[in-house]
């Protein structure tokens, strides 16, 4: 067993030393009989004195430290100054038992009003979603008044619509209603047509005259009389060799067609093989021939009849999930439990991707045959069965299909920063300052790093992780995962003292003082204590500590790490992905914004050409947090990727640079990967120099274990705002007032009267002396990081909130 020096404990802050160590990887195996928690650091104590209290030195620089160390080190406009402010400040909020006031303001108790429930809000960093078609989701209604299907704030995921079908007069009997929906049908169906993005994209996976066909055929299920009156035709296509071609047609059916045109891919025949059928799909509740399942593990259980599908939209009741202080995946949950929905494709809430959990969001999930009044009667307050306060759904409505991950456009940020200065030196005013500063951002973009929440904020990052996984080193991984920082342990001196074991409980997360204490036990050879005391929270820390609790004499390290979940152990590597992007991305804004021979474009290939395989179910990725990650399509900065086509990139030629067809923002950079192209510049070496000392090589990243063996992506270097889409606002405010209203607060506000909105106003009005505050409104891509568009705004002015209490 060779000598190594323990890496920094994973709950100690980074700080300058830790960042120099960080490069200094050991990757050989060796036999681990316990993990010992690492030498505690001496780190610096200096204090600087500030207007909000005292800042110790280390964390003063613990923020440019830590982006430094993942490659965040450049900007797009180097002749900004910024500006300082506060970020994601937080207050309490006192709902009152007696008179329902919402108070902002801490210690200002009324007399007689005894029952007061506080709960931490995050009301300065507001997040709502926006759909495939550009709209912003906004919370305007929480009740069913008979309009279901009218939803403002969403449209079909770029599919045709069908043409609303003209207005029939109501007639006088049942022929007469026969006749006009006949009619109604017919002008429908006439109606119908592809525009010629869907069309070209279905020719050329199959034939202009089979795309034809095919809206015929579909034109003829929709006029057909009832639903055994469906035409019969079964299309066949040419041989498609490609199984992602194959994949992307059966896909593009389905869309296109609303589901009413069923695909089947042909095996067994030569002259067949390859060949996909297309014929009208069976109707609602028919039998599906052999394949048709019983009992309730089938299709005849279902949540409502079949019958009211077509007459409400479709199947799928979609619906605006808001949430205050919650991640994603925990308010789904809740409202999963609410409606006694159980496991499986249908009995999941679909999301098209996760949000923020200290903000205020608005996004759209969808659930399969759940009628809306289900959901509305989750916001009654006080009910049982009923949503907690922070947490609300609705504007509700039905579609013919459900929400997947990626079925987005991204998210419009409107973020409060308080106690904002001018940078040292400025004479202008701050309005002037700011408004100059944003719109040279709006112009010219911001370096598009992966921010620092890809990585974790701790010494041993999620990439280094990923570096044992990628080396093979399954005893490196686990003690990675299981360090601690041992003085988050309380002292045998001051274990019975109330006073010492409070300081510690405040100064600390109660949850870190856990684990730490779970994987001290596990050090000891206490097994079973460990697993009883590490909180599930921590994932992969809980499952290594219960694998080895039933297993104590076990050294299978590699077995240990396989009952991680999958989603977490692709989050590894992808963060070592994204810490070598950053540093390659440095390196080429280093070299200037202008194009350069060997710069890498994305292109679209023909349909038949081979393409990145599509990431199954299990391989959903998350972040540190638990947290799903959706990445934005393989397409540039500025356009979208057309239906149908999959992208690749190819390296410029000297006269192409020249030419000035393309602009920086065109420019893309690859995760390391086995299915992607490099630069043809010295952008490479950077890539080399980057992980040679890690022991990887970006031209070797294929693995035996699948989910370690890495295809690569790309991701344009340069990152701008959605449509153009950023404002700015300067105003003054006092304490904790709250600068900008929720969704709710103001659908709240819309259904009370003038006088009692003006006393709300007035109980959660701050006082003390007037600062200023900047409000930003900003909208992003999928997969771009708004602190990342902030620094470029703020350089090192983004001061992160600390509270009077907890310190």
């Amino acid at each position: 067993m060779s000598d190594t020096t323990p890496p920094p404990a994973k709950r100690v802050k980074l700080g300058v030393t830790a960042v120099a160590d960080a490069a200094e990887l050991q990757t050989e195996s060796s036999v681990l009989v316990s993990i010992p928690p690492p030498p505690t650091e001496k780190k610096a104590e200096e204090e600087v004195e500030g207007e909000d209290g005292s800042v110790s030195r280390t964390e003063a620089v613990s923020q440019v430290e830590l982006e430094r160390a993942v490659g965040i080190t450049e900007y797009v406009d180097a002749g900004i100054r910024g500006w300082s402010g506060v970020l994601k400040q937080r207050y309490v909020g006192y709902l009152w038992a007696t008179c329902g006031l919402l108070c902002g303001q801490l210690g200002e108790l009324r007399p007689g009003l005894m029952r007061a429930r506080g709960r931490i809000r995050y009301t300065d960093f507001l997040v709502n979603e926006i759909d495939e078609e550009g709209n912003v989701a906004h919370l305007t209604k929480l009740t069913v008044d008979g309009h279901e299907n009218e939803n403002e704030n969403e449209k079909p995921r770029l599919a045709p619509a069908a043409p609303p079908a003209p207005h029939i007069p109501e007639p006088a009997s049942a022929a007469a209603a026969a006749a006009a929906s006949k009619a109604a049908k017919a002008a429908q169906a006439a109606a119908f047509e592809l525009s010629a993005d869907d069309f070209a994209a279905l020719s050329s996976l199959t034939t202009p005259e089979l795309a034809t066909a095919c809206v015929s055929l579909y034109r003829a299920i929709l006029s057909a009389p009832t639903p055994v009156e469906l035409p019969t035709t079964t299309l066949t296509t040419p041989a498609i060799a490609a199984k992602e071609a194959r994949s992307t047609l059966h896909a593009l059916v389905r869309r296109l067609f609303s589901s009413k045109l069923e695909t089947t891919t042909l095996t067994g025949d030569d002259n067949d093989e390859n060949k996909i059928t297309i014929k009208p799909a069976p109707a609602a509740g028919s039998s599906r021939g052999p394949r048709q399942r019983r009992g309730n593990r089938g299709g005849a259980r279902q949540k409502a009849p079949a019958t009211k599908a077509a007459d409400r939209g479709g199947d799928y009741c979609h619906f605006l999930l808001y949430k205050e202080n919650k991640d994603t995946m925990h308010a789904v949950k809740i409202v999963q439990k609410l409606l006694g929905l159980r496991g499986g494709a249908h009995g999941q809430i679909g999301f098209a991707g996760t949000k923020d959990k200290r903000a205020v969001t608005v996004q759209r999930c969808s659930v399969y045959r759940v009628d809306a009044s289900r959901l509305a009667r989750l916001n009654t307050e006080g009910a049982a069965g009923a949503l907690h306060a922070g947490t609300r759904v609705g504007n509700f409505g039905y579609k013919t299909y459900g929400l997947e991950l990626g079925d987005l456009g991204g998210n419009e940020f409107v973020i409060t920063l308080r106690e904002c200065a001018v940078a040292a030196g400025e004479t202008r005013p701050l309005k002037e300052v700011v408004e100059e500063v944003v719109e040279r951002v709006r112009e010219g973009g911001f370096v598009n790093y992966f921010g620092l929440q890809r990585f974790g904020s701790y010494t041993v990052g999620t990439w280094e992780v990923g570096v044992k996984l990628l080396c093979g080193d399954w005893h490196g991984a686990v003690a990675q995962i299981l360090h601690y920082d041992p003085a988050l342990l309380p002292s045998d001196s001051s274990a019975d003292s109330d006073s010492t074991e409070n300081t510690n409980t405040n100064n600390n997360n109660r949850d870190d003082i856990a684990r730490a204490t779970a994987i001290a036990a596990f050090n000891t050879g206490d097994h079973a204590k460990a697993a009883n005391l590490i909180p599930y929270k921590y994932s992969a820390e809980s499952a290594i500590l219960h694998y080895f609790a039933a297993r104590p004499a076990s050294t299978d390290y590699c077995a240990a790490l396989g009952t991680i979940p999958r989603a977490l152990k692709t989050m590894y590597v992808h963060a070592l992905q994204s810490y070598v992007w950053n540093h390659v991305a440095s390196a080429r804004v280093r070299m200037g914004l202008q194009v350069l021979p060997g710069d890498l474009v994305l292109i679209p290939l023909d349909s038949d050409a081979d393409a990145p395989p599509a990431p199954a179910t299990e391989d959903i990725e998350v972040d540190q947090n638990g947290e799903v990650v959706v990445h934005a399509p393989t397409a540039s900065a500025t356009g979208r990727r057309a239906p149908g086509a999959f992208q690749r990139a190819r390296a410029l030629s000297a006269a192409e640079a020249a030419s000035g067809q393309w602009g920086i923002r065109d420019i893309v950079l690859p995760t390391p990967g086995w299915d992607v192209v490099y630069p043809s510049n010295e952008l490479l070496e950077v890539y080399q120099r980057v992980m040679a000392p890690h022991g990887l090589d970006p031209l070797e990243m294929k693995r035996g274990v699948r989910e370690f063996s890495l295809p690569g992506s790309y991701r344009g270097v340069v990152a701008g705002f959605l449509g153009g889409r950023c404002s700015v606002e300067v105003r003054g405010c006092r304490g904790v007032e709250q600068v900008v209203k929720t969704d709710l607060e103001v659908l709240v506000a819309g259904e009370k009267g003038e006088k009692e909105e003006k006393e709300d106003a007035a109980a959660t009005a701050g006082d003390g002396e007037e600062k200023t505050a900047v409000v930003l409104r900003m909208c992003l891509g999928t997969s771009t990081y708004a602190t990342m568009a902030l620094r470029e705004f703020m350089r090192e002015g983004i001061k992160a909130y600390k509270p009077e209490f907890g310190r």
